[in-house]
């Protein structure tokens, strides 16, 4: 893609464009702006090596100012996709205060938080782009975001306090893991962020996380494993990723696990990051049945 430096303002007054379309309301849904114009323009940055400082520091306003700049919920998730690595002394501020936005997208029973999540997923691409930084982390915002009720929070925060617990193995890292809605599935996908498998195991029998066991410790000297790759994964350990059943994490489970031992454990077409909603049949108006839109 051609990386046009003369058209980023044009693409940052778009970011404020708000036509709406959304489809009718006969769907059931809340009210759901869906301003296309303005979610190109910031998928266009993300194209850019680089973005200007004043470009951050605009999107960075917008996040703050919430539904003031921006009725549109899943652009906001959008842009804090594209500042989260950004160079700015308020980031990691920022990227805590919307760990904990109560914007709310979904059916009618279904409560999804676009802005929360990409807040976690941004989390991540901060803490691996900038390791220097890791004290300036809010590590209290993402333990309790790892213990959450709500999958599509807590999978990137497990991920966030794998990274952690690599570095440094803290007793409040570890206890993000032994919450009230910690699982099986929920600590083993901490300790498959690990990049070598034996500190990993060490660490997950060390503190019971999961038992010597278990098995995500399988071995099998005969399955082909990346040259690149410190972790294998024996046919015990294939056999229970694959019968992993349930609507919590298992699906970014398996989709790590399949990077980690490069294997086709995880659905073709998973994105982890994408917003997950209940399938439903849509229901098409009068006016789109006719082409009157």
């Amino acid at each position: 893609m051609q990386q046009w430096r003369d058209g980023v303002p044009v693409l940052v007054q778009l970011l404020g464009d708000t036509r709406d379309y959304a489809r009718h309301p006969e769907r059931n849904r809340r009210e759901e702006p869906e301003f296309k114009v303005a979610r190109a323009a910031c998928e266009a940055l993300t194209a850019f090596d680089s973005i200007p400082t004043d470009v951050v520091n605009h999107v960075v306003d917008m996040v703050r100012r919430g539904p003031e700049a921006s009725k549109d919920i899943e652009l906001h998730a959008q842009l804090i996709k594209l500042i989260a690595t950004a160079d700015h002394s308020d980031i990691w501020s920022l990227l805590e205060r919307v760990l904990q936005d109560d914007r709310i997208v979904g059916d009618e029973g279904e409560n999804l938080y676009p802005v929360r999540y990409a807040a976690a997923w941004g989390l991540i691409d901060r803490l691996q782009a900038r390791m220097t930084e890791w004290e300036d982390a809010p590590w209290t915002a993402l333990e309790a975001a790892a213990d959450h009720l709500d999958p599509q929070l807590a999978a990137p925060a497990l991920i966030a306090i794998g990274l952690g617990l690599a570095a440094s193995p803290t007793s409040s890292r570890l206890d993000a893991l032994r919450g009230a809605n910690g699982s099986e599935a929920r600590r083993a996908l901490s300790l498959l962020v690990f990049e070598d498998k034996a500190a990993a195991k060490s660490l997950g029998i060390q503190h019971e996380l999961l038992p010597e066991g278990h098995p995500l410790w399988s071995e099998n000297a005969d399955d082909p494993t990346d040259a690149s790759s410190r972790w294998s994964l024996g046919h015990a350990g294939r056999a229970w990723l694959q019968g992993l059943a349930g609507e919590d994490v298992e699906e970014v489970l398996r989709w790590l696990a399949a990077q980690r031992v490069k294997t086709d454990l995880a659905l073709a077409d998973f994105a982890p990051s994408a917003l997950r909603r209940k399938k439903r049949i849509p229901i098409t108006s009068f006016s789109e049945l006719f082409g009157m839109e």
